[in-house]
């Protein structure tokens, strides 16, 4: 029997310019550039995300001390359980918990994913926890030209 997932139409969408991920085409999108926020939904399930850059005096600061220092701010979220996996090659965490609130989906990822000078905070939510798991899973970095601070 296949997945949702497995039997819709999807493609690669850019969520920033160094952030990709893998949806349905059927979900619609909001983009903010500005305020660096990417939003797809449907009637069943939502994806957000917000995106970071993250530089120090000396240019990108690196993963890892990133990746510690979010780690080290994040308070508990209720009911939340940790979720051990992380797409190919990034760091990051996510906690997986009822999703509050919602009136379309029953469960809700939240995590960071974690790159030299650039972070990127996503919540997913649907019923379908595996849905959930691929479309996190899905996520890729693309380094982009230098960092610079403004």
């Amino acid at each position: 029997m296949k997945t949702q997932q497995e039997t819709e139409p999807i493609i690669e969408r850019r969520v920033s310019d160094s952030w990709s991920i893998v949806i349905p085409e059927t979900l619609s999108e909001t983009r903010n550039d500005v305020q660096a926020f990417w939003h797809g939904e449907d009637d069943h399930r939502w994806i957000s995300t917000n995106t970071l850059l993250v530089i120090g005096p000396d240019g990108p600061v690196p993963a890892p001390l990133i990746h510690g220092q979010l780690r080290a701010m994040t308070a508990g979220i209720a009911g939340a359980q940790p979720f051990p996996e992380f797409p190919p090659g990034l760091l990051g965490w996510a906690v997986t918990a009822p999703a509050p609130g919602s009136t379309v989906a029953g469960i809700a990822l939240s995590g960071v994913l974690v790159a030299d000078g650039h972070a990127l905070l996503v919540t997913i939510a649907a019923d379908d926890l595996d849905w959930v798991r691929q479309t996190w899973l899905s996520f890729r970095f693309y380094r982009a030209g230098p960092l610079r601070a403004h």
